[in-house]
């Protein structure tokens, strides 16, 4: 359920989402090659949170945006016949308790725009077992540009502190090794777009 608001003839917008969620055979995907995957079902998952965003507008062309994630998706019973394996009342691997982000985004009239976004995500673990993880950590992005007509170039720029972080890991085999994929590091690039 949600709610959806609208303040000061729209200069303030504000969105609320709440959630719970209940999952039957939830799927799981595990690794058991080193090119091989099996498909686990975790016999039932709760899954419940809010969305919270808002927008607010002190002038023309000028948005402040700021949104915030909360999530509690737990296996509430997850029991691996052939192996004996319980993990009931673990977090669910990959997702994150919380993200956050705020920004600000100016666009002028005559097509220039510029925005800068903080955005932050909560420690989360890699596997079902929640023994190994990735901490929390924020990202700066920032983008500038010129958009008029349906044709836009702008320069980008992500990752601008260089944090090091890990989105996803599977098991790397004997000993406890993990592969991991590094996140995106400091990077800018340049964007041209057209829309017809």
């Amino acid at each position: 359920m949600g709610a959806k608001s609208e303040w000061l003839d729209g200069r303030m917008i504000a969105n609320l989402a709440l959630y719970y969620i209940l999952v039957d055979d939830f799927q799981v995907t595990r690794r058991v090659g080193l090119t091989s995957f099996t498909v686990l079902n975790a016999q039932a998952v709760t899954s419940r949170g809010l969305d919270l965003d808002v927008v607010a507008r002190p002038l023309e062309g000028l948005d402040l945006i700021a949104g915030l994630g909360y999530i509690d998706a737990r296996f509430d019973r997850f029991r691996v016949a052939r192996t004996s394996e319980r993990f009931d009342g673990n977090d669910i691997q990959l997702v994150p308790p919380y993200t956050f982000s705020v920004a600000m985004q100016y666009r002028h009239r005559h097509g220039g725009f510029a925005r800068v976004e903080y955005q932050g995500l909560g420690g989360y673990s890699f596997f079902e077992d929640n023994a190994r993880g990735q901490t929390a950590y924020e990202l700066l992005n920032a983008r500038v540009g010129y958009e008029r007509a349906g044709i836009g170039v702008s320069l980008f720029a992500k990752n601008l502190e260089d944090t090091g972080y890990f989105p996803f890991a599977l098991p790397g085999g004997p000993g406890g090794a993990i592969l991991t994929t590094p996140g995106e590091p400091r990077t800018f690039g340049i964007m041209v777009s057209a829309r017809f």
